[in-house]
């Protein structure tokens, strides 16, 4: 008796398929020969406590990764409820005086574009890069944590729709807080 092969999945089938595995949104920015650079990611992980490490990926032939790179720092900015608009800006093809023109920021402590009305802001310096796949991994050294307002909900995106995560409306599936235990 044989195995039956391994199907490999289309690329639409991949896409539906990680649609179902819910991302934040957030958008990362840094300055690039003076200029504010930025782009939309649903990418953002916590990465490691000790030392304070976050990731994104972003594509393979993104010149805002590269030039990222190049400067040795970013902003990660949460985006919130209601922010629907700056993740479609940020992640457009437009030049980046257009997307900075729209919205209201401030520059951070680092000097970092911060957008404001976000749940979290995180100021990183670049920690590590790779390639992987198609895309490159970008980690920062977490230098700065600032939290946006307490009644702030964060934006998420599920299954190629953008909404928000309440957490009045979670239903806990466990009585007590949950502790990660790693092994």
């Amino acid at each position: 008796m044989s195995a039956d092969p391994i199907q490999i999945p289309t690329d639409t089938a991949l896409k539906r398929a990680y649609g179902k595995i819910p991302t934040s949104v957030a958008v990362i920015t840094a300055v690039h020969d003076g200029t504010p650079i930025g782009m939309t990611v649903g990418s953002l992980a916590s990465v490691s406590l000790d030392p304070p490490l976050v990731s994104f990926y972003a594509l393979d032939t993104s010149a805002t990764a590269e030039w990222i790179v190049d400067e040795g720092r970013f902003q990660v900015n949460l985006l919130a409820k209601g922010q629907e608009n700056l993740c479609f800006q940020y992640a457009s093809k437009r030049r980046f005086e257009e997307r900075f023109a729209e919205g209201t920021w401030t520059w951070s402590s680092q000097c970092l574009p911060q957008l404001n009305g976000c749940v979290l802001w995180l100021e990183c310096e670049l920690h590590e890069h790779r390639a992987i796949g198609d895309h490159t991994m970008l980690v920062g050294r977490v230098l700065r944590a600032q939290e946006g307002a307490v009644d702030a909900t964060p934006l998420v995106f599920y299954r190629s729709k953008l909404g928000e995560l309440d957490a009045k409306h979670i239903q806990m599936v466990q009585p007590h807080n949950f502790q990660w235990s790693l092994y």
